[in-house]
């Protein structure tokens, strides 16, 4: 019963940042969110380490390739991801949260701190 209340508090509060919230589609598209993240721009890093980063995790086993690239693909054309451009490898697309989606991406996460702080 407890995992279910905290799912349900989890989900409350990510509805509050409906720029994460576009990633609470599933497991996969979180664990994309938060690679990029947390590799904020490193450029030995583009689009297929991220992908092969997010499979690494359980909840990404069902997701293929392809369908999280394509889901990639678009939060990029929507603007939460910004596309740099990669000094060591030019075919290498290099990404970062967009300005907004780093902001609440923060927030986010310091609310979640703060609320299951026990």
């Amino acid at each position: 019963m407890r995992k279910e209340v905290i799912f349900n508090e989890w989900l409350q509060e990510v509805s509050k940042y409906p720029n994460v919230n576009y990633f609470r589609h599933s497991g996969a598209t979180m664990s994309l969110m938060a690679a990029i993240a947390s590799l904020n721009g490193d450029f030995n890093f583009g689009v297929t380490d991220y992908i092969k980063i997010a499979q690494q995790h359980q909840a990404s086993k069902n997701h293929s390739e392809s369908s999280l690239r394509n889901f990639l693909m678009q939060a990029i054309k929507d603007g939460h991801f910004v596309a740099l451009d990669n000094p060591l490898k030019k075919t290498r697309k290099t990404l970062v949260l967009s300005d907004m989606l780093k902001k609440e991406y923060r927030n986010w996460l310091n609310s979640l701190s703060k609320k299951f702080a026990a």
